[in-house]
């Protein structure tokens, strides 16, 4: 064992070495990029839909930003790899998923990938539809405290299903962990929209929220005061999915044993808790 452990110490050794490899740097533009795709899908059909008013209780624009988002979801994931939300890059990063480095880099890049988004709906929306920029907003008969745990409870169904979705012990791959976490948005979203507006995602709350400051179409101060639920719920949700799932659920993966040239059954926590020592 002493000695599997030590073939993985230079990964720990030279934690800066990932900067000068393409992969990294491609993975942190595909960050940059499906995040600023997909805020943009999600705040120009809210806005629209909603005219000002994602308070209300209409299914259609309910489904419409749900499909819109979820499948927004679905599709920029497929592409990028990438998590494309602050939240579950926190919990990666927490578990040992990605390195400290990457994961702070990575939630930069997506909080700039959100204001982004919501900058291009504001500069490819006509100035008659410009209204709240599909801004995340607490139902006015919501309490601070039911906003929070709105966000926190659907973030950490959200992080469970991506967790799982890339658990390699599962072997769900390809389109099926992207379809996996586009259905768990659509889901979050028809459940928790007409209470928050729906978060799940710092970035996406972020961007129209700066946005729409900066612009001159001004969010109220009362707005801004429930403004951080969108960040505490979230983030909270997703460390504790996070942490629930990376010591509870991990399945045992399968990974190619170099000397007997085999495949063997590892579990994938002991795998890597080794990695990160």
């Amino acid at each position: 064992m002493k000695a599997q452990k030590t073939k993985m110490l230079p990964q720990q050794d030279k934690p800066l070495s990932e900067f000068r490899t393409k992969k990294f740097w491609s993975s942190i533009i595909a960050e940059y990029l499906g995040t600023g795709f997909l805020v943009y899908v999600a705040t120009s059909v809210c806005d629209v839909s909603d005219s000002n008013q994602p308070r209300n209780n209409k299914a259609s624009s309910n489904l419409e930003c749900s499909l819109a988002y979820g499948l927004g979801v679905a599709t920029l994931v497929h592409w990028t790899e990438g998590l494309l939300n602050p939240a579950l890059t926190v919990a990666f990063t927490s578990t040992g998923k990605l390195s400290l480095t990457k994961g702070v880099l990575v939630i930069i890049v997506e909080i700039l990938g959100g204001i982004s988004g919501s900058a291009l709906t504001y500069a490819l929306t006509p100035s008659p539809l410009r209204h709240s920029l599909g801004d995340t907003v607490l139902h006015e008969d919501m309490s601070t405290i039911q906003g929070l745990f709105v966000e926190f409870i659907l973030t950490l169904i959200l992080t469970l299903t991506v967790y799982a979705a890339r658990d390699p012990g599962r072997k769900c791959e390809g389109y099926h962990a992207s379809l996996a976490y586009g259905f768990a948005v659509v889901m979050c979203y028809i459940v928790g929209y007409k209470y928050t507006s729906c978060g799940i995602n710092p970035a996406r709350s972020f961007g129209p929220a700066v946005v729409r400051e900066m612009s001159g179409l001004g969010k109220p101060k009362s707005e801004w005061q429930h403004h951080w639920i969108y960040w505490i719920g979230p983030i909270g949700g997703s460390l504790l999915g996070g942490l629930i799932y990376h010591f509870l659920y991990s399945q045992p993966s399968f990974e190619y044993d170099t000397y007997k040239a085999t495949y063997t059954r590892t579990d994938y926590r002991e795998r890597e808790s080794e990695t990160n020592l």
